[in-house]
């Protein structure tokens, strides 16, 4: 989903005074050379590939991509940023006229305008969002760049062959009348094996859980394959093969998604039964635990970035620690501070959806609707700690050091603390130098998720690994 692109909305500056422009030499000489009439502008022949940057009030620049084609008597495009994990986001309201172009990016509420030269290279430039107006630039690239910026260079990326079985699943949600559709890879032979159903992080994800050219859950499904384990990886509802809405469906409605993915995994021929686990990453780490409280046979939990206290508490100091990091001034990061916690306020409190979107678009404008969902109520409202402390099956607690949208500092002392009657089945691992996605990181901030290379440590593909089989050796059962 395409989100806010401005991260701390800014009043509008006063117009500076335009100083009158100096004389131009010779004038008031009859002889003065009379000046070269401009060319008429034009519309430029398409396609046209820009690449842009806005000029963010806190930060550096927003850079994005731009693509447009002629079709039929207008235009159609798409816009790229890869610092948010947006690729081809459809643009609407295209015109293209001699001297100007203009379109708005609709998922975003935001317009953009610039003053086209008769080539379609950018005189000026304005973006706006929000009520909000910010510079921007924009220049003609070729095709290539584009070409590059979608296809970002990913190593571990796994490529056939494989060295076991790759299979399209498909299942459903009774419950909620849902299908579900995944990939199962399995190692070779009848086994039964131990498996692991991987749960995705907030948002509309496919079964890799793919953002940036990254494809995190297929490198983690390739590595524990290759290690003797069967994994299951899903689309989210909506995403995919899968059916239904993901914003339209809170938490206890995902995890019997999570739940139906357990049976599924439990009724195969190939797969154990009593060594079906869960890995989650961000809200998956916290889906992990919420299922495995009501089924004490599930054998064991991964929690990647999970959390352990209540949504609406790690949405404000996230946005905090992004803003710090990417050197916002202290009174900035104070308003915003103070802004999300009136603004979670709203979202938790009593009020119904209707009164909450009024309240919060009055707070921060045509984005607070995007707050009024069942998911993101729920997920604001849900605290993990009274799933925790009914856990008995080994657990794994895995964050990175920088990660900047789940705070250590915030979130590991709290699931210890409701893990602690579990002591002896938990190991909590705190990993320096990595962000939320485990990529090895400078600062940890989202805006360098897209340029690091790496998409999962080798080193925690290894913690992982080596943890699940050692908890599932010992577990070998028969049907």
């Amino acid at each position: 989903m395409l989100g806010l692109l401005v991260l701390a909305a800014c009043p509008r500056g006063e117009p500076s005074e335009v100083p009158e422009p100096a004389p131009l030499l010779g004038s008031g000489s009859r002889n003065a050379p009379e000046p070269e009439p401009s060319p008429a502008p034009t519309v430029p022949d398409g396609p046209l590939y820009y690449r842009g940057e806005i000029i963010l009030p806190v930060g550096g620049p927003l850079v994005s991509y731009v693509e447009l084609r002629p079709e039929g008597e207008g235009w159609v495009g798409t816009i790229t940023i890869p610092v948010q994990g947006v690729y081809d986001a459809a643009l609407g309201e295209i015109e293209l006229v001699p001297g100007t172009l203009r379109f708005a990016i609709p998922a975003a509420g935001a317009h953009f305008e610039a003053g086209l030269v008769s080539d379609g290279t950018a005189s000026e430039c304005r973006f706006e969002q929000g009520g909000v107006e910010l510079g921007c630039t924009l220049e003609r690239v070729e095709e290539s760049v584009l070409t590059a910026v979608r296809n970002p260079e990913r190593p571990q990326t796994p490529k056939p062959p494989f060295p076991y079985d790759v299979v399209e699943v498909g299942y459903d949600n009774d419950t909620d009348g849902v299908h579900l559709a995944g990939t199962l890879t399995v190692p070779p032979g009848p086994g039964p094996y131990p498996a692991a159903l991987l749960i995705t992080g907030s948002g509309a994800q496919d079964r890799d859980e793919s953002l940036m050219g990254h494809k995190p859950f297929w490198v983690l499904a390739d590595d524990l394959t290759r290690r003797g384990i069967a994994v299951l990886r899903v689309d989210d509802r909506g995403v995919g093969g899968s059916t239904g809405d993901l914003s339209q469906s809170d938490g206890a409605a995902l995890a019997r998604d999570v739940a139906a993915g357990v049976a599924f995994l439990r009724a195969h021929e190939r797969i154990d039964p009593q060594r079906v686990g869960l890995v989650g990453h961000s809200e998956g780490g916290i889906l992990g635990p919420r299922v495995a409280a009501e089924d004490p046979k599930v054998a064991f939990v991964v929690m990647m970035a999970g959390t352990g206290v209540p949504g609406h508490a790690v949405i404000r100091e996230q946005s905090v620690a992004i803003l710090r990091a990417n050197g916002a001034p202290a009174d900035t990061i104070e308003l915003v501070r103070n802004r999300q916690a009136r603004a979670m306020e709203v979202v938790i409190g009593p009020a119904d959806d209707d009164s909450a979107r009024a309240q919060l678009e009055e707070m921060v404008g045509p984005r607070g609707a995007s707050m009024v969902t069942p998911w993101f109520r729920s997920f604001a409202r849900y605290d993990p700690a009274p799933a925790l402390t009914k856990l008995r099956c080994p657990v794994l607690v895995l964050q990175g050091e920088l990660d900047l949208q789940v705070l250590p500092e915030q979130n590991l002392p709290a699931i210890e603390a409701a893990l602690k009657a579990n002591r002896k089945r938990v190991t909590v691992q705190r990993l320096p130098g990595l962000n939320h996605l485990f990529q090895p990181a400078n600062s940890g901030s989202p805006e360098e998720y897209a340029a690091i290379e790496q998409t999962l440590d080798p080193g925690v593909l290894t913690i992982i690994g080596e943890w699940i089989v050692a908890q599932t050796a010992a577990k070998a059962g028969r049907r």
